[in-house]
């Protein structure tokens, strides 16, 4: 079966937007639980979320995993992965 880029926006789309508040709630309440129990300051937390954010914002608006947006998330998890052996080395895949 052959989907188009835009069909498999949309079906993405609808995806996401069935995601229920309360799921929504209890993944977000998990992260904080996560970050809590973390060594990060609040101005490093505060950074995490506002990026959350913005990500979470845009890719409701359009595919944030391909072009400017996507080749800079790219370049941050090949940073993020230098700094902490920790941190996924799987790079964010184009669709």
């Amino acid at each position: 079966m052959k989907i188009t880029t835009e069909k498999l926006k949309e079906l993405i789309k609808e995806e996401l937007d069935n995601i229920s508040s309360s799921d929504a709630r209890k993944m977000s309440r998990q992260q904080s639980l996560d970050v809590a129990g973390s060594e990060i300051t609040p101005i490093e937390r505060s950074a995490i979320v506002q990026l959350q954010k913005a990500l979470l914002d845009a890719a409701k608006k359009t595919n944030i995993a391909t072009g400017k947006v996507g080749a800079l998330m790219k370049r941050l998890a090949a940073e993020l992965a230098n700094i902490s052996p920790a941190a996924p080395k799987e790079q964010p895949k184009e669709v």
